[in-house]
């Protein structure tokens, strides 16, 4: 969990204009679990985060995360 949402590409977690990362790994919670996931439309998941954070995923950015089959 720790990893995905370390992956997080919104713009508090990258700098929009130079793609810096804002949020380090080391500065989230070991702990860290989804609070919740919710679809969006047929592309995306959306995770609420334990640590009041939300992200947006698309399906082909999960891929790299869980192994299929």
């Amino acid at each position: 969990a720790k990893d995905l949402r370390a992956a997080c590409s919104c713009a508090y977690c990258v700098e929009e204009m130079t793609g810096e990362k804002l949020i380090k790994k080391a500065d989230i919670p070991d702990s860290i679990y989804p609070f919740s996931m919710n679809p969006v439309g047929n592309y995306a998941l959306g995770i609420n985060w334990s640590d009041n954070h939300s992200s947006l995923f698309p399906y082909e950015t999960l891929k790299h995360f869980v192994k299929l089959g």
